[in-house]
């Protein structure tokens, strides 16, 4: 269908249609990061089509020459437009190491700034900046911290998933930061476990998500107020911290290939943003644990790597001390003290050679991002 449009396509000068999967809540980060790359021009006119926005507040902060087709309608008018080569462009960042696998080229993939301390806030959600009576009634004027974390029951997440963890395991967390009059307020919405269910009171957890001001629109300013993010591998963990340059705390079971291409790190050398942290779990085989490096070089060769493996869970020392090191690290230093958390740390990059082949580099870094367990 494309190569049939291509002479049509030419036609459309100033005008590109992004393929982007917006089915669901981290790739809404991938207009956004277009939106500071290269390839971006204000003059031009860029479509994107997606059924249904994950957060009607974040499509509108889009520029407006970053237009979202809804209508089923102009699917079937333009969407063989979305693969023209002339007239197209695939900001999917995780797309170029499926490509290379499969030794096709992938000339057209944008790379995507990496550098999440140097993105937001964007000029259409700095209104967000201004904090609203629901938000000054919760915390008045005082900086706040918040925590996700992923559990089933929400319609863009997998019930099962690896990635869900319970409230419970951040109670002793929770109880530090009390201690240190650190406010803690959780987002997500009314399909999460009340924070009552683990027996977490009110003065330890702010519970957002189970209130009626809880709505896509009041998230926006929750986001952009707060100095740091905490939660589960996800999209509702990653959207608003890209977007909103905020530092953010990782914590859940992740391929490590995957770090990298989250950040358009297989389409250009780089490094992972130092202020996006990815508390990686231990694993075990044979009652072994394989080291990162090892990791990385098996989960390239086997699909169902991780399915043979031993996976030791967070314990609630590990989430505490993991935490309160991140919290001193950006904005709590001079109230959180006392030791820090045994951690071995890491750097991952990134190099990507002009035959558009890459490789994924782990190396031990006293300041990288990557913790391991």
């Amino acid at each position: 269908m494309g190569i049939l449009l291509y002479p049509i396509g030419l036609f459309f000068r100033g005008t590109k249609f992004l393929r982007v999967d917006l089915d669901h809540f981290g790739p809404i980060t991938h207009p956004y990061l277009f939106s500071v790359s290269k390839d971006y021009d204000e003059d031009s006119t860029f479509y994107v089509l997606s059924c249904d926005f994950p957060n009607s507040g974040l499509e509108k902060g889009l520029p407006d020459n970053i237009i979202i087709l809804k209508n089923p309608w102009y699917w079937m008018l333009f969407g063989g437009f979305f693969f023209c080569s002339c007239c197209s462009l695939n900001i999917i960042p995780n797309f170029p190491q499926f490509y290379n696998d499969q030794k096709i080229k992938f000339s057209d993939f944008e790379p995507l700034s990496r550098d999440t301390e140097k993105i937001g806030p964007f000029k259409k959600l700095k209104k967000y900046q201004k904090r609203p009576s629901f938000l000054l009634d919760l915390v008045g004027n005082e900086p706040y911290i918040l925590l996700y974390n992923r559990e089933p029951g929400w319609n863009l997440s997998i019930g099962n998933s690896q990635r869900n963890i319970e409230l419970g395991i951040f109670k002793k967390f929770l109880e530090t930061c009390h201690e240190y009059r650190i406010k803690v307020i959780r987002y997500g919405g009314a399909y999460m476990k009340p924070a009552s269910y683990y027996n977490i009171p009110n003065e330890l957890l702010f519970d957002y998500s189970q209130t009626k001001f809880c709505t896509p629109e009041n998230d926006l300013y929750l986001w952009a107020n707060c100095r740091c993010i905490i939660g589960s591998l996800s999209g509702a963990t990653l959207a608003p911290s890209t977007i909103f340059g905020k530092p953010m705390l990782y914590i859940g079971l992740v391929p490590l290939f995957h770090i990298p291409a989250t950040y358009g790190l297989l389409q250009h050398s780089g490094s992972v943003p130092s202020n996006a942290w990815f508390a990686i779990q231990k694993v075990l085989k044979n009652q072994k644990e394989i080291h990162l490096r090892e990791r990385l070089k098996l989960e390239r060769e086997k699909e169902d790597f991780y399915s043979e493996l031993e996976i030791l869970p967070y314990s609630t020392d590990f989430i505490n001390d993991i935490a309160s090191q991140f919290l001193k690290e950006y904005g709590y230093g001079e109230i959180l003290q006392g030791p820090s958390g045994d951690f071995m740390r890491y750097q991952i990059s990134s190099e990507v050679s002009k035959s558009d082949d890459w490789r994924v580099i782990v190396k031990k870094d006293e300041s990288g991002p990557i913790i391991c367990a």
